[in-house]
């Protein structure tokens, strides 16, 4: 029985490691979640591993995906490059930041902070000319923000946004 919002961080790496290879359509046909081919978006193969994988349904919270984890579920593509070289086919958006309340916070007391200081990442190749539900989940890994060697730049970011926002 899957658990939908309440695994634990070995879970969630176990269930992930076990999709890399797997098509989207593997995993959604494996457990006959209805999706119609002509209505599958970028953000519908990260619906389909939350509900096909995890057993989440869609939701509009601001918790982390895995609540007793305390771990963000962020599903992301990346491309092969004309010269075979690798990269982010798009920018992976980690929060939307609510500018009437986020501004009276400080980075590591903030909404973004509560939702994203862990992150199970799961990525998939984009390959053009291919049906989204082929593309397959090639890499996955738990990313803890406070060590990693990007937290300063994200931090950095951070403030920006929110001193433009204070700036009105």
């Amino acid at each position: 029985m899957k658990k939908g919002r309440h695994y634990l961080e070995e879970e969630i790496g176990f269930i992930s490691q076990s999709a890399i290879g797997k098509s989207f359509r593997e995993i959604r046909d494996a457990e006959m979640v209805t999706l119609e081919d002509d209505k599958v978006t970028k953000g519908s193969l990260g619906g389909i591993i939350e509900e096909s994988l995890f057993g989440i349904e869609a939701n509009g919270e601001s918790e982390p995906d895995f609540i007793d984890a305390g771990i963000e579920l962020k599903v992301t593509p990346y491309r092969r490059n004309k010269d075979n070289t690798l990269s982010a086919k798009e920018r992976l958006v980690l929060n939307m930041i609510d500018y009437m309340t986020e501004y009276k916070n400080e980075f590591f007391s903030s909404h973004f902070w509560f939702k994203n200081n862990r992150l199970e990442i799961m990525w998939y190749l984009h390959e053009d000319n291919k049906d989204k539900l082929d593309f397959k989940i090639t890499n996955e890994v738990l990313m803890d923000l406070c060590e990693s060697e990007d937290i300063k730049q994200i931090e950095q970011d951070w403030y920006t946004v929110i001193n433009k926002i204070k700036a009105g």
